[in-house]
């Protein structure tokens, strides 16, 4: 059974290329709210997924990372934050709130891959 990917973004273009390079290696599925996003998580738990840091103009891809956590849903599902913030401090409070990898916009789509991959063959998290 191959494994499965759940992006979360706002960008039309951006997840179509994602889903049509991904959908190669895994099942895609792609959400463009987080409340939608959640929905889907909980009908199939995706073996990782990526969030848009800027996902959401009253929401940021780190207050998601944290609903997402609380919710139990994703609680043990790597999430990999996608921003184009250049901000280290970004990336450092993503990764305390939870998130398992930050990748940086633009990126290597092979490079992205790799970090799924990581992601997915990493034991799950437990988180108390």
């Amino acid at each position: 059974m191959r494994k499965s990917i759940l992006i979360v973004d706002d960008n039309e273009m951006f997840t179509e290329f994602l889903a049509e390079y991904l959908s190669e290696h895994y099942e895609v599925e792609v959400r463009t709210d987080p409340m939608s996003a959640l929905a889907a998580a909980f009908e199939t738990t995706p073996d990782v997924v990526l969030l848009d840091h800027n996902l959401h103009q009253h929401l940021s891809g780190l207050d998601v990372i944290k609903n997402f956590k609380i919710s139990g849903f994703l609680r043990n599902v790597p999430i990999i934050l996608v921003t184009g913030e250049t901000d280290s401090e970004v990336r450092i409070k993503a990764l305390m709130t939870g998130a398992s990898d930050v990748v940086a916009k633009p990126f290597n789509p092979r490079e992205l891959l790799v970090r799924i991959e990581k992601a997915c063959l990493s034991p799950k998290m437990k988180v108390a």
